[in-house]
């Protein structure tokens, strides 16, 4: 990533709860340390994901599949998971990210319901800004479910009854609105500005919105919905060469691809052909083609944007552009286990 300009990277597995805290007061942070450690070496500023919920704390028993899918037993040991994560990397790790794609429950990676996602979100924003008051949390980020309507429509309906929610408004709980785009190009366009719909009707666009997952695969029946770009490895990089400057003029305030590396496990289907790096990590045609749109991006880092009231120089957009910021950041991220 460093070698290819990328000076963000979102990482949940190093942060992830079950691995993290392995009992009351009981924690192993050789993991996280060591991801930590890299990303301050390659000068690349992470956004760390809070979430997985530990057997030890689950309201299924550890038999159960889904066991790490559901609220936490205790919201105390959920907010001490927070408290001490986030304390323990103030001075390198600014951006916090709390769950991943929890407007899915029936089948992905969050079984609650949207009222105990709003609690979940409440304590942990609290934790985050009594361990940092300048870090800045993001809200987990929402997959719409570009690829199948049924999902969607369950996404959206869910992301509406959260942001609804009287008892933990979650206008107070986030600083930053964290959404997955998928897709062919008609179908990013559409959600991009769905999203600014559901922001607006709930007084929230004048936050900024970070997609931090969005890409499209090198092989693969999905492929073949955009005709556009297919198919195969040149078709992956005509994808990112042309839309993600077009998030950018969407509103977006930084983009992150999915992902990094293709995976070489077959039970993931056509999610392992997203990566940019071979299965022997050697640079496909889309590793290229985000090496050179940074090299010829106009600014390399974002200076803080006076008036924005947020730290790290986040551009804020309330509405969809008809051209990119002058000051702008490419971004990639490690791998989310899908």
């Amino acid at each position: 990533m460093a070698a290819a300009g990328v000076r963000w990277a979102r990482e949940a597995e190093a942060f992830d709860r079950s691995a993290v805290h392995l009992g009351p007061g009981q924690y192993d942070w050789n993991l996280p340390d060591y991801y930590v450690a890299e990303a301050v070496r390659n000068k690349i500023q992470l956004v760390g994901v809070l979430w997985v919920t530990p057997a030890w704390d689950s309201m299924l028993p550890p038999t159960d599949p889904r066991y790490w899918t559901t609220p936490p037993r205790s919201y105390k040991e959920w907010g001490d998971y927070v408290f001490q994560t986030v304390s323990r990397y103030k001075d390198r790790v600014h951006y916090w990210e709390v769950w991943n794609e929890e407007d899915i429950p029936t089948d992905g990676w969050w079984s609650g319901t949207a009222a105990e996602f709003t609690h979940l979100l409440a304590v942990a924003y609290a934790q985050v800004k009594r361990a940092d008051p300048d870090a800045k949390v993001l809200i987990g980020g929402f997959m719409g479910g570009a690829f199948n309507d049924a999902i969607y429509d369950e996404g959206i309906q869910f992301i509406r009854d959260m942001l609804a929610d009287q008892i933990n408004p979650v206008a107070d709980h986030f600083d930053i609105m964290n959404i997955h785009v998928y897709g062919t190009h008609a179908q990013i366009q559409s959600q991009m500005f769905e999203w600014w719909g559901i922001l607006a009707d709930a007084g929230l666009d004048d936050r900024p919105l970070w997609v931090t997952e969005f890409g499209w695969p090198s092989a693969g029946s999905i492929q073949q919905e955009d005709p556009e770009f297919c198919c195969g490895p040149e078709a992956q990089a005509r994808y990112l060469a042309t839309l993600l400057p077009e998030m950018l003029q969407l509103g977006a305030s930084k983009v992150f691809w999915f992902a990094i590396w293709i995976e070489n496990d077959p039970d993931l289907d056509q999610w392992r052909y997203f990566g940019l790096l071979d299965f022997l990590f050697q640079p496909t045609p889309a590793y290229n083609a985000l090496r050179d749109l940074i090299a010829s991006s106009p600014a390399r880092a974002l200076p803080p944007r006076k008036g924005s009231g947020i730290s790290g120089g986040l551009w804020r957009r309330p509405r969809p552009a008809t051209a990119p910021p002058a000051n702008l950041a490419w971004t990639a991220h490690l791998r989310v286990a899908k």
